[in-house]
């Protein structure tokens, strides 16, 4: 694998299963919880970056499979539990491994096409996907804390 996909991978990683402990463990009433009309809940946040990142690298960046995703039926999920997403992460995550080990230099100079984001090198592509996780990292760090002060 090619050292910055690698690293890449490494901080997407960490980044997705510190978002995901944010929300285990929590309730329901906890993880379906939005601190403000128009803010995402810990279940939506963690839907949606793992749904986004499937997307940007499996799709676009490897070109491994088509994914399917709704991001505004993303941002409204609504559950009891992040088990269903956890299993489909453990998945992914190999799965991002695997394809990301063949992605070469090429590929990261080529321009790809992101649905909505539109035509960017891969390099961008690979950074895009890596900023988007953290930023929700962090609004689900903002989250579990004010959801926490309302204990």
């Amino acid at each position: 694998m090619l050292p910055e996909v690698s690293a890449a991978l490494a901080i997407l990683v960490d980044d997705i299963e510190v978002l995901l402990t944010f929300a285990d463990g929590r309730d329901a009433a906890a993880l379906n919880w939005r601190p403000a009309p128009g803010a995402n809940s810990l279940i939506a946040l963690a839907t949606h970056t793992v749904g986004a990142a499937e997307q940007a690298l499996i799709t676009n960046l490897c070109d491994a499979r088509p994914t399917e995703r709704d991001r505004d039926a993303e941002l409204a999920t609504q559950g009891d539990s992040l088990e269903e997403l956890r299993a489909h992460w453990d998945g992914l995550r190999h799965e991002l491994a695997a394809a990301l080990e063949r992605v070469s230099a090429a590929r990261l100079d080529a321009t790809i096409h992101h649905p909505r984001l539109g035509d960017m090198s891969g390099h961008t592509l690979l950074l895009t996907a890596l900023t988007h996780a953290r930023e929700h990292l962090a609004h689900a760090g903002l989250t579990a804390q004010l959801l926490d002060a309302r204990a």
